[in-house]
């Protein structure tokens, strides 16, 4: 099933998130993501340039899977695969946001989605993202050996 989750402007760029069960994933969403992913991806750390294809990207979804894609005028801007792990716990898997709709507050409204889970893991070194997380009240603790970083929220019962 697909449900239209929310309609908002962000420093004038209208948009619309949409939340997609698993099953309902088209192969031609999977390739508008990779192609988002392939052409606004930056440099990974040790300057090698990463291409996501779609039977990699199938990978990402399972039945677990949680899929939010941002769209402008019909175009996709951004999108975020997160995986259920547990009742208190969801891994961000991917995260991306169109270059030129950057510093607008969409990843933030992405994670937005998903912050009623108690946990969040991702493997990220990307700062803007640790920093998005820190805003929305996450503390951080890394696992600097498998660069995986736990989010708690804080202010919630243990």
């Amino acid at each position: 099933m697909m449900f239209l989750v929310q309609m908002w402007s962000l420093n004038m760029i209208k948009t619309r998130l949409l939340s997609l069960m698993p099953d309902l994933v088209t192969d031609d969403l999977i390739k508008e993501c990779c192609d988002l992913f392939n052409f606004n991806f930056d440099k990974a750390m040790n300057g090698k340039v990463i291409k996501i294809f779609p039977s990699r990207m199938k990978k990402y979804i399972n039945s677990n899977s949680l899929i939010f894609c941002l769209y402008t005028s019909n175009y996709l801007i951004g999108y975020m695969i997160a995986e259920k792990m547990t009742s208190d716990l969801i891994w961000i898997k991917q995260i991306v946001i169109a270059k030129e709709f950057r510093n607008n507050g969409l990843a933030t409204q992405l994670v937005r989605c998903i912050i009623n889970y108690k946990y969040i893991g991702i493997i990220t070194n990307n700062p803007i993202m640790i920093k998005i997380l820190k805003i929305q009240g996450f503390s951080i603790s890394q696992d600097k050996k498998n660069i995986r970083i736990y989010l708690r929220v804080m202010n919630l019962e243990e």
